[in-house]
């Protein structure tokens, strides 16, 4: 099959080729047909065997072999038509179409107006040119010159539009890669936090738990009591994390009532004096900003306890006329606030994990501390936001 520009786009290429081949060999068979002369017969058939050839042999050597190939049979055509009959003459139209096909646009059009020139001086055998015998060339070498035209246009048309949905199948694949990584991350970032709230800060209170009856033995069983009801809290938590479910704090209560509860048990643990104090009508909130409260909360008063050495911890919900807010403020030893963030030990990963939880419900965090100050968290949430 000889290699059309557009071939491999189109999926009429195939019948636009075999239309011409068999436009050509009829053609020649009929003139063939038609000669008295053996010379005549011989040169008809020299040319369908060339034109065989080529779309049998030469169509797979690639496009250098097909130019030979047509300007070898436009050639010959046009010696057996300036030296026999003029009924090869009709083969000028499926040659437009082949040396249009072909060869490059600007030389396929120049050998076109060469063809429709040979197939003119072909018809004017008596010497007398007729109008009918310019007019016919003519025209079928227009029609060629526009169809080729047409088709190549179609033909590039139709590639660039592949490559186009090609660009946009890749462009989707990169942004739903994209979307997924950001996905992973979301909820790596999501877990981290999680285990930071709840476990972390569990075991951090068994920790102190333990600690403490070390130095102090007391062969009190509320103590190993206490440290066993953490321990069972935290195990559930973590199941309730894998399995995706809502954290049990909330679950049958409201925020108000889970943040004092993560108050008293803070105080228990800790042994720092520790107040709760709710302020205004509780109104209910969105899952995800309670959630958010809480776990500040729960963040706040495990810092607290583990590094301020303070002896009293106050924490305040407020719901105000245009937000909810969350106090948590200690009497201790505070901390330079800008040094928390150059901290290599993780210590301040923490005051990030509120920070983050509260930017996803459009909330802030402020921190509020001096050596010796004290320190003051307070999480806000706009009500428009609820």
């Amino acid at each position: 099959m000889l290699p059309f520009p557009g071939q491999d786009a189109l999926a009429s290429a195939r019948w636009v080729t075999i239309g011409l081949h068999s436009l050509f060999l009829v053609l020649t068979g009929v003139a063939v047909l038609q000669q008295d002369s053996v010379a005549a017969v011989l040169a008809g058939v020299a040319l369908a065997g060339w034109y065989v050839i080529g779309i049998v042999f030469i169509g797979d050597r690639g496009p250098g072999y097909a130019i030979m190939w047509v300007a070898v049979l436009t050639s010959g055509w046009a010696l057996v038509t300036l030296t026999s009959t003029p009924d090869f003459v009709w083969l000028a139209f499926p040659l437009f179409f082949l040396n249009l096909l072909l060869l490059p646009p600007m030389i396929g059009v120049s050998v076109v107006v060469v063809v429709t020139a040979v197939a003119v001086v072909g018809l004017d055998r008596d010497g007398t040119l007729e109008i009918g015998e310019v007019v016919g060339p003519a025209i079928g070498a227009s029609v060629a010159v526009v169809s080729t035209m047409a088709y190549r246009a179609l033909a590039s048309e139709h590639r660039r539009t592949q490559q186009l949905l090609a660009e946009l199948v890749e462009t989707r694949g990169r942004l739903v890669a994209a979307e997924r990584e950001k996905g992973a991350l979301v909820e790596r970032r999501r877990l981290a936090r999680e285990v930071h709230d709840t476990i972390a800060q569990g075991l951090s209170s068994i920790v102190l738990l333990s600690r403490a009856e070390a130095l102090a033995p007391s062969d009190n069983p509320a103590v190993m009591h206490q440290i066993g009801e953490i321990a069972k809290d935290n195990l559930d938590e973590a199941r309730r994390i894998v399995s995706a479910l809502s954290p049990h704090d909330l679950e049958g209560g409201t925020l108000s009532m889970a943040i004092e509860q993560a108050t008293r048990v803070a105080g228990d643990t800790s042994g720092i004096a520790t107040d709760y104090c709710l302020v205004g009508d509780p109104s209910p909130l969105p899952v995800a900003q309670e959630l958010t409260l809480l776990r500040v909360a729960q963040g706040a008063l495990a810092n607290a306890s583990a590094h301020s050495h303070a002896s009293h911890i106050q924490v305040t919900l407020s719901y105000l006329d245009d937000r909810t807010t969350l106090d948590v403020v200690d009497d201790g030893i505070g901390f330079v606030i800008d040094s928390v963030a150059t901290r290599t030990d993780g210590s301040g990963f923490g005051l990030q994990v509120m920070r983050d939880r509260l930017d996803e419900v459009a909330g802030t965090l402020t921190i509020e501390s001096a050596p010796d100050e004290g320190t003051a968290i307070v999480a806000s949430i706009p009500w428009h936001h609820a």
